[in-house]
């Protein structure tokens, strides 16, 4: 699905070979620029109320560019979902490989903590396109596609874990990634409410990282037999 979209989306960059190495890494660099600053802008004024003009006007680039790159608001959103999704194929490879079934769900955790705290305008976009049914059918696709290889790192974890002796029997998966997302967006959301403190200094959410990431090895521990 993500290969299919990128292609509607508007990727110009084409096969890469030796002498168009170095052009398609500025074209690649354009094109970033461009879909932190859309996202920026529909996670602060919503997907409706932002306007290519105003994605333009923010970038300091000429409209004609953005066209050029993605054809439209609605592709340029699909590619933003894209490009943050990139890396989670990345990660899934990775943590596939690791044995250990605890320590594969203890560096997911990790991974998506630093992930909410570092792109909370994406995660902000995903619960706004995902809390209107019917619409934005194309990205909604990509993100049933994440959930979907989430759920199987999860449950292919603690299957493992379950043959070893290691973990109980009666695990919920679904459930219980909803429960760790959930938390964890909760968390990053509404840290200064949960905690009492409008203390948003890179200490402060490091501190925090660190009691968040404590608390989900304390849930992955609860998982454990005794």
């Amino acid at each position: 699905m993500v290969n299919k979209i990128k292609k509607q989306a508007g990727d110009k960059t084409g096969p890469v070979t030796h002498m168009t190495k170095c052009y398609i890494m500025g074209e690649r660099n354009k094109k970033i620029i461009i879909l932190k600053v859309a996202e920026k802008l529909f996670a602060n004024n919503g997907y409706e109320g932002t306007s290519i003009r105003d994605i333009a006007r923010e970038g300091s680039f000429n409209t004609a560019l953005i066209s050029y790159y993605f054809g439209s608001k609605e592709k340029l959103l699909a590619s933003i979902f894209v490009y943050r999704l990139e890396r989670q194929d990345q990660l899934f490879t990775a943590y596939w490989d690791k044995k250990d079934p605890l320590e594969r769900l203890s560096s997911i955790n990790a991974f998506y903590v630093d992930e909410f705290f570092e792109k909370r305008s994406f995660f902000v976009l995903m619960n706004q396109v995902q809390a209107f049914p019917g619409k934005y059918v194309t990205v909604k696709e990509i993100c049933n596609e994440l959930q979907s290889k989430i759920n199987q790192v999860f449950s292919e974890a603690v299957e493992a874990g379950q043959q070893q002796g290691i973990l109980r029997e009666e695990i919920n998966v679904p459930l219980m990634v909803a429960v760790i997302f959930g938390s964890i967006s909760k968390i990053v959301f509404f840290r200064c409410l949960i905690f009492n403190n409008p203390d948003t200094s890179i200490k402060y959410e490091a501190d925090i990282k660190d009691a968040v990431n404590t608390t989900l090895r304390a849930v992955v521990a609860g998982l454990i037999l005794p």
